[in-house]
């Protein structure tokens, strides 16, 4: 007999992201639900969600998470303590793992912000030494090919117990460390991966 699986529709409740200043409609977390496997952190953007168009994201770290970025609409630039540099546009999907820590932008190119596009944070499993950082190019949700940059390995993140996952919420989380710093220097010439670490 396979393992019971239980299922729920969670509809997404308007907040704000980053700074506060951003709109979101956020599926996960949500009271009863503060993580999907282990997934704690699905937001959208765009028509329909409240959401003012957004420039994107400064230099800021994360460390013992995944995330996921999903465009629609709009273009954006990804940068990383790694010396990555990739475009995202309509209906790529770009992954980063943080590993033990690396600090990344992504920031609006073209014309116009973008305008609709969902993001995700998924929680790695606790380890005593965390895995390299490691980004995938942009890609199509499809299944197209696509290249990895100093990837030791993938975790399936379906595949992750969340009884091992590194995050805590609601308390302090995977993706926001407070005390650990990273070695990856900045995307950004001057800017100090000590001071940016954020949580969303």
């Amino acid at each position: 007999m396979g393992a019971e699986v239980s299922t729920a529709v969670l509809p997404p409740r308007a907040t704000v992201a980053g700074d506060g200043s951003t709109a979101v409609a956020r599926t996960v977390p949500q009271k009863g639900h503060l993580s999907v496997g282990p997934w704690w952190f699905v937001d959208a953007f765009g028509p329909g969600t409240g959401s003012a168009p957004w420039a994107g994201a400064t230099p800021h770290g994360h460390a013992g998470m995944q995330s996921m970025t999903w465009l629609f609409d709009g273009a954006l630039r990804h940068t990383d303590g790694l010396g990555t540099r990739a475009d995202i546009v309509p209906g790529h999907v770009l992954m980063l793992t943080a590993g033990d820590g690396v600090v990344h932008a992504e920031e609006s190119i073209g014309d116009a912000p973008p305008a609709g596009w969902r993001w995700g944070w998924c929680c790695r499993p606790r380890s005593g030494t965390g895995p390299r950082p490691w980004r995938s190019s942009p890609r199509s949700p499809c299944g197209s090919a696509t290249t990895r940059s100093r990837s030791s390995s993938v975790s399936s993140a379906g595949r992750t117990p969340r009884s091992r996952c590194s995050a805590r919420p609601p308390g302090r989380r995977c993706g926001s460390p407070r005390t650990t710093r990273s070695n990856s220097r900045s995307p950004t010439a001057g800017s100090s991966a000590s001071s940016r670490w954020t949580s969303r």
